[in-house]
C-alpha cells in the first residue's frame, strides 16, 4: 500500500498547480494593460501637440468589473482628450450590447468618443438599431463618413470606413466606402481614420490621411516571444500587422514594419490595438486586454 502522506502531498502539489494555472489564464483575459504610444508628426498642427487618444478594440461583450468599472476607471485616469473604438464591440454569437453600450455612456462625459463598427456589428441582426442605440449611449458613429471634432484648441477630422462583414475584402469595395467617407475632408485637414481591419494598411495608407486606428487582429492571441502574434483573421499564422504603431515608407510604398521610435515620422502612421475581449478563440496568452493611449507629438 502507497504510503498516505505521499498521496496527500501529491494532491496538495496538483491542486496547486491548477490552482496557479486557472490564475495566469484568468489574468491573461481579464487584467487590463495600459499600452502608452508616443507618436511624433510633422504635421501635426501646434495646437493638437499633446494631443491624448484612448483607442479601444475587440470588446466582444466582454465585461470589466460591474459596469465596466475596472475598464472606465483606467480610461479616466489619463485624461483623454477623446476615445476611439474601433469595432467588433459586440460579437455575434451572444449579441450582448450591454457591455458596450455601458461603456460608451460611462466615458462619454469624459471625452468625445467615436465609433466605427466592425465585421461582428454588421453581421448582427439589427445592425442599424445597435447603430442607433450607440448614438443614443453617447458615441459618434462614423460610417464611411467624417466629423470634425474640435480638440485641444483645434480640429480633428475624424473619418470611419464602414465595415460592410466580407471575409476578405476587395480594394474595388474598400474604393467605394473611401469615396463616401471623404466626400466631405478639406485638403489640409488633420485626419485621423477609424478602420476595423488592419490588413488593409497598405491600400488605407493611399488616401488622405495622418493617423489610422485599427483593430481585428487581437494582437495575434497568443504571443510568443521575439515573434509576436500566432494567428490574425484576415491575416493567417503570424500575422504582418498585430499590435502597436506602423508607419507607412512614403505614399503610395508598401507598408514597412514596426515604426521606429522615438522621432517625427511624416506620411500615414497606424495603430493597431490587442483588443479587450475573444471571439471564436476563448483564451488570450502573453496578450493582456489592451487599453492604448496615443499621445501625438508636434516635430
Amino acid at each position: 500500500m502507497k504510503n498516505p502522506k505521499r498521496l496527500l502531498l501529491l494532491f496538495l502539489k496538483i491542486v496547486l498547480l491548477m490552482t496557479l494555472l486557472w490564475w495566469f489564464f484568468y489574468r491573461e483575459n481579464n487584467t487590463l494593460e495600459l499600452s502608452v504610444d508616443e507618436v511624433h508628426l510633422q504635421e501635426l498642427p501646434a495646437t493638437l501637440d499633446g494631443l491624448r487618444i484612448i483607442h479601444l478594440s475587440d470588446l466582444h461583450s466582454k465585461w470589466f468589473g460591474p459596469d465596466q468599472h475596472n475598464l472606465v476607471a483606467m480610461i479616466e485616469k489619463q485624461k483623454p482628450h477623446a476615445v476611439v473604438i474601433t469595432g467588433d464591440e459586440v460579437d455575434v454569437r451572444s449579441k450582448d450590447e450591454q457591455p458596450v453600450l455601458t461603456l460608451i455612456r460611462r466615458i462619454s462625459p469624459i471625452a468625445p468618443v467615436l465609433h466605427v463598427a466592425g465585421n461582428h456589428e454588421t453581421q448582427l441582426p439589427d445592425r442599424e438599431g445597435y447603430l442607433e442605440r450607440v448614438r443614443q449611449a453617447g458615441a459618434q458613429v462614423l460610417e464611411s463618413d467624417s466629423v470634425i471634432v474640435p480638440l485641444k484648441g483645434g480640429e480633428v477630422v475624424f473619418v470611419g470606413l464602414a465595415d460592410r462583414g466580407q471575409r476578405l475584402v476587395r480594394q474595388e469595395a474598400l474604393e467605394v466606402e473611401a469615396k463616401k467617407a471623404f466626400a466631405g475632408v478639406k485638403p489640409g485637414s488633420f485626419v485621423v481614420l477609424l478602420a476595423h481591419r488592419p490588413e488593409l494598411f497598405p491600400h488605407y495608407a493611399l488616401l488622405p490621411v495622418n493617423l489610422i486606428f485599427s483593430g481585428h487582429a487581437h494582437g495575434g492571441q497568443i504571443r510568443l516571444p521575439w515573434i509576436g502574434g500566432l494567428y490574425a483573421p484576415g491575416q493567417g499564422l503570424f500575422p504582418r500587422f498585430d499590435s502597436g504603431v506602423y508607419r507607412n515608407k512614403a505614399a503610395g510604398n508598401d507598408a514597412a514594419g514596426p515604426a521606429p521610435e522615438p522621432g517625427p515620422m511624416s506620411g500615414p502612421i497606424m495603430i493597431i490595438s490587442r483588443g479587450l475581449g475573444n471571439s471564436v478563440f476563448p483564451q488570450r496568452l502573453f496578450n493582456r486586454p489592451d487599453v492604448r493611449l496615443v499621445i501625438l507629438k508636434k516635430e
